[in-house]
């Protein structure tokens, strides 16, 4: 389990290139964009950056994974438990060294927004 916040030196490129799953711990961060922004692009080896889709991939795909849900979670598929958030921008054409500008296209905050049942629930927690 790699964890950004602590570990920006972890060679998590070259991990993935010889096959081991890497999932991504967001070390009590509230903000999933800025975890996915350090693995993208804050790397102390400017090599071991690794793809947007990637870290997408490890955050969801790969924990579910690791915690032995992959058959519950983990994916958007029919039948599969699914977290999910309707942003104001596509992840995957935006500049990942701008975490903050992604926001919930419900309520326009990145925060807070979650979905029970098919209805997505927008407000400020204490």
């Amino acid at each position: 389990m790699h964890t950004p916040k602590f570990a920006f030196d972890s060679p998590i490129r070259s991990l993935l290139t010889e096959g081991i799953l890497v999932g991504i711990s967001p070390d009590g961060t509230t903000n999933p964009f800025w975890d996915i922004m350090v693995i993208t692009s804050q790397q102390a080896n400017p090599d071991e950056n690794i793809s947007i889709e990637q870290a997408v991939i490890a955050y969801t795909k790969t924990n579910a994974f690791a915690e032995f849900k992959e058959n519950e979670k983990g994916m958007l598929v029919k039948g599969m438990l699914a977290d999910l958030t309707v942003l104001s921008q596509d992840i995957f054409s935006t500049n990942s060294t701008t975490p903050g500008n992604y926001k919930c296209a419900d309520c326009d905050r990145w925060q807070n927004c979650i979905s029970i049942g098919s209805q997505i629930v927008c407000q400020i927690f204490p």
